[in-house]
């Protein structure tokens, strides 16, 4: 098996009145992967989740084509595209493709019914791969530390992955080394969250903090990684970014896992950041 794993992409139907280039920045990072996975003999790739931002809306002409490019990824990697389910789901949810992408789903269900027997985007709670565990630990709206995002492990298990959509099991030196506050887990609590877990892969923080070693409380160490957004979301300096190193993992018939990077561009240079109080973005958000 060869799983390429991306982090948060954010597509949108029309570009942030902050960044003009958006949409079609988003689209060629997409095509970029597609054409990763065809030519790189992938079986497999994963969303760290928020593949989209938000609802569309009435916007059906947008929708209708970026789901389109969504199953052309599927189809690159013959079924196998899973994905985390994020927070930006329940942005104007009803008109989500993301939404629709996940149908059907037991929880997050749409107003239409869809009639078809699985998932664009495959969201399960975990995958076993050659006696691999990859755990697929979903966005929950009610955690309030690392330990609500503790892994059911299977014991027949002899390596175990965790995804994650949340900043709660990344150390607090990672976050203020990279100058941000955002809230965290104690040290302590992440440790257990992160308990038989070898390799974890976080989303959810679109700036890239790269791989880091996490010494636990048991003696025990998890490596993890926090690979960045597929797209700038920020017209801001501190989370731009020009590439991301995405995730490779290759596990062979004996269940040997080997980790790898391929480095995405984001087409950074063909954006154009602007300042939020310039006279074409007030006038653009009167409109």
């Amino acid at each position: 098996y060869k799983i390429l794993i991306g982090g948060d992409l954010h597509k949108r139907m029309k570009d942030l009145t902050t960044i003009r280039g958006y949409v079609n920045g988003c689209r060629k990072v997409q095509l970029d992967i597609i054409k990763t996975l065809k030519e790189g003999g992938f079986t497999h790739f994963i969303s760290l989740a928020d593949w989209f931002d938000k609802g569309y809306g009435s916007d059906v002409a947008a929708a209708l084509a970026h789901t389109d490019i969504d199953r052309e990824l599927m189809e690159a990697v013959n079924g196998n595209f899973y994905g985390l389910i994020g927070n930006h789901i329940k942005i104007r949810m009803d008109s989500n493709p993301e939404l629709f992408l996940i149908q059907p789903h037991p929880y997050y269900r749409s107003r239409h019914s869809v009639t078809r027997p699985e998932q664009i985007i495959k969201t399960p709670k975990d995958l076993i791969l050659n006696g691999v565990q990859i755990h697929f630990m979903h966005w929950f709206k009610e955690a309030e530390s690392a330990l609500d995002y503790k892994a059911l492990i299977d014991e027949r298990c002899h390596y175990h992955i965790g995804l994650y959509h949340t900043e709660y099991v990344i150390p607090s030196s990672q976050m203020v080394s990279a100058g941000m506050n955002m809230e965290v887990s104690d040290n302590s609590k992440i440790s257990a969250a992160l308990d038989k877990i070898d390799l974890a892969i976080v989303g959810h923080v679109h700036k890239p903090l790269g791989t880091f070693v996490i010494n636990k409380n048991d003696g025990t160490t998890t490596t993890m990684i926090v690979p960045g957004s597929l797209t700038n979301t920020d017209a801001g300096m501190i989370s731009r970014h020009e590439y991301v190193d995405m995730p490779v993992i290759e596990i062979d018939e004996n269940g040997t896992v080997t980790l790898s990077y391929h480095r995405q561009t984001l087409y950074t240079d063909e954006l154009i950041f602007m300042r939020k109080n310039i006279t074409d973005d007030t006038r653009e958000k009167l409109k």
